[in-house]
């Protein structure tokens, strides 16, 4: 069982009433990581679409501003695809986004960390940590919050809103990581047929997971293996690049 695979089983010992798996993600996240407020954010085609999990009302107040100001560590991290670490706000956030750092250090925030969330070259959002004490991630909380972005990316995949199986939820969960390869592979494929973006591609393959009730990595398998194809002509008009 990978990590992610084993995180997300475990969050089924912190379920709570009406919370879903992001909810649950982000704050274990915040407690083991030892950070203040964590989020998963989520992007489309036009760009920032706002949070998918939040740990607590706070975070919720810190996702809003990068959403308002349109600047923050989450949009320079799902567009260069890279780790942000900006470990003092103060000192050195106003330079490189003034409008989102004047605003989340009134609120509290000192220090910010966003990691991508992305499936071979198709990304579809961040897990943001934020820290109200200024101070780098050490190496040993660096590593864990890379596990941590994988089971987010999982999440942002749709591999399951609630733990109501949480088994199962862990067992996809390590199908999907193990073929991650074949899922990028798949997408690019289908995104040729159909003749749609590769995030485009990528819903289709998931749409098409939920409607015969298969996981993603089965869809993708038989996609590289001629199984299944998505011509262009039974994509909608709407969806065609």
């Amino acid at each position: 069982m990978t990590p992610a695979a084993a995180l997300l089983l475990s969050l089924a010992d912190d379920h709570a009433p009406g919370a879903t798996l992001a909810e649950l993600l982000t704050r274990r996240a915040s407690a083991d990581l030892g950070v203040d407020w964590v989020a998963i954010t989520a992007f489309g085609d036009d760009g920032y679409l706002g949070p998918a999990g939040i740990s607590n009302a706070a975070a919720q107040l810190l996702e809003d501003t990068q959403m308002t100001t349109g600047e923050g560590p989450c949009h320079d991290a799902y567009a260069d695809g890279r780790i942000v670490q900006q470990p003092d706000l103060e000192a050195t956030g106003h330079a490189r986004w003034p409008a989102f750092t004047a605003t989340v250090v009134g609120l509290g925030a000192r220090a910010a960390f966003a990691f991508p969330l992305q499936i071979g070259s198709i990304r579809l959002g961040t897990l943001d940590l934020y820290r109200g004490s200024p101070g780098p991630l050490s190496d040993e909380v660096l590593s864990r919050a890379l596990v941590f972005a994988d089971a987010a990316l999982l999440v942002l995949m749709h591999l399951h809103d609630e733990v109501s199986d949480p088994e199962a939820l862990a067992s996809r969960a390590a199908d999907v990581l193990v073929a991650r390869p074949e899922v990028h592979q798949a997408t690019g494929m289908v995104s040729v047929q159909a003749q749609v973006t590769l995030r485009d591609a990528l819903m289709m393959l998931r749409a098409h997971a939920f409607a015969e009730d298969i996981p993603l990595w089965e869809v993708a398998r038989r996609v590289l293996h001629h199984e299944v194809r998505f011509p262009a002509s039974d994509v909608p008009r709407h969806d065609r690049s």
